[in-house]
């Protein structure tokens, strides 16, 4: 966390790490659609996989996973996560 997101994010990125897989780098979530097609969320970050993100291996990795979820945090800010939104970081 303290190597992709900026000092003053980095407890709240544990934090949303934390909510959405307990800090397991192997967790696999959410099966529910989005955007029409069911597409799990994978790693510590529970990113899903779509056609222009990594793949779910590559998100197991929690280096890539880390770094992804930051490029993800500075495009649109916490509003992917939705324990970000139960934390109150994003409406």
């Amino acid at each position: 966390i303290r190597k992709y997101f900026p000092a003053s994010e980095w407890q709240r990125a544990y934090n949303v790490m934390m909510g959405e897989s307990s800090g397991n780098s192997q967790a696999v979530g959410d099966n529910y659609p989005i955007r029409g097609e069911i597409r799990p969320s994978y790693g510590l970050f529970q990113i899903r996989t779509f056609p222009d993100r990594p793949s779910p291996d590559e998100l197991m990795n929690p280096e890539i996973n880390v770094a992804y979820a930051a490029q993800l945090w500075q495009q649109e800010g916490w509003r992917p996560w939705t324990v970000a939104r139960e934390l109150g970081y994003a409406q």
